[in-house]
């Protein structure tokens, strides 16, 4: 007998007129801007990131509206002081790139500097390979199934 009920929260928006909003919009806009040209020389993660930000910012063609062209990414490698982390910072990263998808850029920008990544609702996630930070914590709880409409 079942004692707990899932509950699963959308995370894709209603997009307008051929727009998608949430994840679909993120891994659309990572597969369809391709970058004519990549040319990094013993850049930093950070400088490859804001490389990747600023072109998906000028070639991004899935909106007319000027406010939400490119892709968000957040860097987050938590304890600088881990020694994953310090190797991901030490990492430097060259590459020369034609004519490519920006998700294989970042697919090679990633495994370059042993790092990974996760797509969420607004931004690409950059973390650390085969770390997790302390401070983010799972919680699970069972709940009877009348949990929601009990009052």
């Amino acid at each position: 007998m079942k004692d707990h009920q899932d509950v699963l929260i959308p995370l894709l928006g209603t997009g307008t007129a051929g727009e998608l909003d949430g994840v679909a919009g993120v891994f659309e806009k990572l597969n369809t801007i391709m970058l004519p040209e990549v040319n990094l020389n013993d850049a930093t993660l950070d400088e490859a990131i804001d490389f990747l930000r600023a072109m998906s910012v000028q070639l991004d063609e899935t909106t007319s509206n000027e406010s939400a062209k490119g892709v968000g990414f957040i860097i987050q490698l938590g304890d600088e002081d881990h020694p994953a982390v310090k190797e991901v910072r030490a990492q430097r990263i060259t590459l020369q790139l034609r004519n490519i998808p920006m998700v294989e850029a970042l697919k090679q920008i990633a495994n370059s500097v042993k790092a990974d990544y996760r797509v969420d609702e607004y931004a690409v996630v950059i973390t650390a390979a085969g770390f997790s930070d302390p401070t983010l914590i799972r919680r699970e709880f069972r709940v009877p199934p009348d949990f929601l409409t009990a009052g």
